[in-house]
């Protein structure tokens, strides 16, 4: 992994986007101490290439968590999906109203779009979706 950094690092690309089960928990198979994989990449990095990660980031309390890490940027994926307003709500001291549970009812509202919204159905614990 970390090789493939110090090529990428070396080929001057713009930055590297890191998708992890968790920002915040994952840790290496084969780790030996309580090192989180991003924080290896970071420090492998060292500040030489901009960082992005995205893995179950869901509040904003976990996204400002990651970033103190020393990520450049925290990409919030299924957050949004469940929250389109996601970054106003952050934005205005409103994350109480932040939810992690996705209600069928709202699927059409938030335009999330048929052929997502069937994979989210089926993929068993991808997204917390409530009984319809």
């Amino acid at each position: 992994m970390y090789e493939l950094l110090d090529r990428l690092i070396a080929l001057d690309v713009d930055y590297a986007h890191i998708s992890l089960p968790s920002v915040l928990t994952a840790k290496a198979v084969d780790s030996h101490d309580d090192q989180l994989v991003i924080e290896g990449i970071l420090a492998r990095a060292n500040g030489r290439l901009p960082i992005i990660s995205a893995g179950n980031i869901r509040t904003p309390a976990e996204a400002r968590q990651a970033l103190d890490l020393g990520l450049s940027v925290v990409a919030v994926g299924q957050a949004l999906v469940v929250n389109p307003n996601w970054l106003e709500l952050a934005a205005s001291g409103r994350e109480d109203e932040i939810t992690g549970t996705l209600q069928p009812s709202t699927v059409a509202e938030k335009h999330i779009p048929g052929k997502l919204w069937g994979i989210i159905q089926v993929a068993t614990g991808w997204f917390t979706v409530a009984a319809a």
